[in-house]
């Protein structure tokens, strides 16, 4: 079965005929992580780098990635029993926008909370396509481990 992954969500799948898919990622990051060893695979669509509510949970928990990805990694671990010097992992979106006045910057500033948070639990990771002006379609298939990526130009 072929999941898609929407904004602000995540997927972990253990079925070796499934495959995770994220489309159109602009200024929001896909994390992937696959287990080689144990054919998982995961995928978190996180659209902005923090989570402004400091006095509690998060109503959208993987919408955020300083509450997503701790959220995704312990899942990963206590419920699928990964283990993650097994994982591979792999960061993919963040563009920019093409208005040189964007004061927001939402791309750069995920970019940056993702690679924060993944070298603080000490994960290696690799930026497969990251940055740029480019919407990206991410697929991962949980038997091979494949990942595929296809780009497009953004015309904003």
């Amino acid at each position: 079965m072929k999941y898609v992954v929407g904004i602000g969500d995540h997927i972990i799948s253990s079925n070796r005929e499934d495959s995770i898919v994220i489309h159109a990622l602009s200024s929001c990051v896909a994390v992937i992580f696959y287990d080689p060893v144990e054919l998982i695979g995961a995928m978190i669509h996180i659209a902005l780098p923090q989570n402004a509510n400091r006095s509690g949970k998060a109503k959208k928990t993987f919408y955020y990635a300083d509450t997503g990805l701790k959220s995704i990694i312990e899942e990963l671990e206590k419920k699928y029993f990964v283990t993650l010097k097994h994982i591979q992992i792999h960061v993919i979106g963040g563009s920019n926008s093409k208005n040189e006045n964007d004061q927001f910057k939402i791309g750069e500033r995920n970019l940056k909370e993702v690679r924060s948070i993944l070298k603080n639990f000490n994960l290696h990771f690799v930026e497969d396509s990251t940055g740029g002006n480019m919407s990206r379609t991410v697929e991962l298939e949980i038997e091979t481990g494949k990942l595929t990526i296809k780009t497009q130009a953004l015309d904003f």
